[in-house]
């Protein structure tokens, strides 16, 4: 058992450094459900659309709702695939990916961290050659906006100061249970 976590930590481990672990989802741009039981993850046929299904946060400090997103619409996220990992019952979802992709979420209560391994450039447009709003080595919880293929907006607060900007794929990372190396 303990072998087959620590598997699991180092596949998603260079999942999150953006190596190849024959994943098909690399184009869409990851994020989590923020860890808190109140919070639900309402799925939608459709932006502005009819509630199909809701999923409730686990208590499990090591479950979380992992989210690929493939498009961002007015405060609605486009699903691509959602998964409860690393730590859940297999029980706690009930679909597939294909029964999800294209329906959607509100763009509330995601989140990403930022990788404290390297410099991480946010930018004023969803384009490396943009002018550059912040540049950090730390690491950071962030607010996720919008998106849009690997390219996140966030938000974050330093010192009482609201930065708001786009990351590029390789700069956040969507597993809040490890550091993303």
């Amino acid at each position: 058992m303990r072998s087959s976590f620590f598997f699991l930590l180092f596949f998603l481990c260079k999942l999150a450094s953006g190596q190849d672990t024959g994943s098909m989802h690399q184009q869409f741009a990851e994020v989590y459900l923020v860890k808190d039981t109140s919070v639900k993850l309402i799925i939608y046929n459709q932006v502005d659309g009819t509630a199909i299904d809701t999923l409730l946060n686990s208590a499990d400090k090591y479950c979380w709702y992992l989210l690929e997103i493939k498009n961002s619409v007015d405060g609605w996220f486009q699903i691509q695939h959602i998964a409860h990992i690393p730590g859940c019952d297999s029980d706690s979802l009930q679909f597939d990916d294909l029964s999800i992709q294209n329906y959607w979420v509100k763009a509330e209560n995601f989140m990403v961290d930022t990788q404290g391994y390297h410099e991480v450039t946010f930018y004023s447009l969803k384009n490396s050659t943009a002018d550059i709003v912040f540049q950090t080595s730390n690491f950071f919880h962030c607010n996720v906006l919008e998106a849009n293929g690997g390219w996140l907006k966030v938000s974050l607060i330093i010192d009482d100061e609201e930065i708001v900007g786009w990351l590029g794929p390789g700069d956040y990372c969507a597993f809040p249970w490890t550091t993303c190396p």
